[in-house]
């Protein structure tokens, strides 16, 4: 009743309110109908409950600790069941856990082996990349992985790391590419599907897998939906070869496009100017390498790497100055992902078509019904150019070689980012052996 504010629970009332976590739908009630069974019950039915209700974090709360603090805002006062208690927490530097000697829980591997292993745990936030590869060379720094997104991006930093710390496991982990960028269709610019297409062509993504990214991305071309989930994309194969053809790099073609589009070059070469805004969770060099090749066609851009309030600020306008925004698309299909074919927030797009395609996944019951209309989206997507493809990049996740039980793991299911932690522990003979 908290979450959803029903009941007692108002937003701002003595016990508030979660506001936000039922993602829009509308509940008619909530029910214990015994001690391991919560019925919700919808006011009308909702297919994308599967994908945003469900998807989401929910923390069971100690009734009492929210009837006396009327919130689980302090951190202190958290009452809770899982593998560690909060000990310690460090505005923007650090939170500590202690291990929970009464945790329920068993190891899957190691059945008689209660959990957790270890003793203290400890989280540091190291925004800048330099710091985070400084703590692993020193063996200050355990592990980095999903949690946090803690993860390195750079296939440069990788390859540095593994020269100074061989010993260091590696775990490349591949998933909806990250990085690339949505074309803003509120921009008379980039609303031009052949400026958008001139574009596209004009990036080497094949090139710049074999350099760049020395061989690990996926250069291959992809939709809203990522190819991996064929049911609910648009599958290659299906590609007729002119759309195929626009995904292939081919300056000729690009300049031809934006001369048949009213762009010549000037008496400078220039045709027009871009800008591009990218956030700086993404890996910042990549976008630097793209606009060198718009440059080859005449193309000027300007680059803003944005925290996140600047970037989350241009989501929420109606229109932006930023030709392309970095976000994240070619994700998964799935009921999960049917909010994303109604997003307007990157490319700012107001297209009847994918109106229509949204509201009719948020109206039908049946999952084959669902699949069409994502392929359908999916192709719309494709064959309008509403995102610049970037290789499909693996994350690295790294280990040290004290770290044991873990092998490369982002979590253990939906809500689960960090419960694998549990599972694992410290060779103390190996790590000191090591001189840490």
């Amino acid at each position: 009743h908290r979450y959803f504010g029903l009941g007692d629970f108002t937003e701002d009332g003595p016990n508030a309110a979660v506001v936000g976590i039922a993602w829009g739908i509308e509940i008619e009630s909530v029910t214990a109908t015994d001690k391991w069974t919560v019925v919700i019950k919808l006011k009308e039915p909702k297919l994308d409950v599967l994908g945003k209700m469900l998807n989401n974090y929910f923390f069971v709360h100690a009734p009492e600790q929210i009837e006396q603090y009327g919130d689980a805002k302090d951190w202190r006062n958290l009452v809770g069941t899982g593998p560690w208690r909060l000990t310690d927490f460090v505005e923007g530097s650090s939170a500590t856990w202690e291990k929970n000697p009464n945790y329920w829980g068993y190891d899957e591997k190691f059945p008689e082996n209660r959990l957790p292993y270890i003793d203290e745990l400890k989280s540091l936030l190291l925004p800048d990349m330099s710091a985070r590869l400084a703590g692993l060379r020193t063996g200050k720094i355990d592990m980095m992985s999903n949690v946090g997104d803690a993860y390195i991006q750079a296939i440069d930093d990788v390859e540095s790391l593994q020269r100074t710390n061989p010993e260091i496991e590696v775990w490349p982990v591949y998933g909806p590419p990250a990085g690339n960028s949505y074309f803003n269709q509120s921009l008379p610019l980039t609303a031009d599907v052949n400026v958008r297409k001139a574009l596209q062509m004009s990036v080497d993504r094949e090139t710049i897998n074999k350099t760049y990214f020395k061989g690990y991305g996926d250069p291959s071309p992809y939709g809203l939906v990522g190819q991996f989930t064929p049911e609910y994309s648009w599958p290659y194969e299906e590609w007729p070869d002119e759309v195929k053809h626009e995904y292939e790099y081919n300056p000729e073609e690009a300049e031809a496009l934006l001369d048949a589009a009213g762009y010549p070059r000037g008496a400078d070469g220039v045709r027009f100017k871009i800008k591009l805004g990218w956030f700086d969770r993404y890996e910042k060099t990549y976008p630097e390498i793209v606009m060198g090749y718009f440059e080859a066609i005449g193309v000027e851009s300007e680059l803003k790497v944005m925290n996140t309030a600047e970037w989350g600020g241009i989501l929420k306008e109606d229109t932006a100055e930023w030709h392309l925004l970095s976000g994240m698309y070619g994700g998964f299909g799935g009921p999960a992902f049917m909010r994303n074919i109604g997003r307007r927030d990157e490319n700012k797009a107001k297209d009847p078509r994918m109106d229509a395609l949204y509201n009719a996944a948020l109206e039908t019951l049946d999952i084959e019904e669902l699949k069409s209309i994502s392929r359908q989206a999916d192709e719309y997507w494709v064959r309008n150019h509403w995102g610049l493809n970037k290789s499909n990049v693996p994350r690295f996740f790294v280990s040290q070689p004290w770290v044991e039980g873990y092998f490369g793991e982002g979590g253990m299911g939906l809500g689960e980012r960090n419960t694998f932690q549990a599972r694992l522990w410290i060779d103390q003979e190996l790590k000191a052996a090591r001189g840490n």
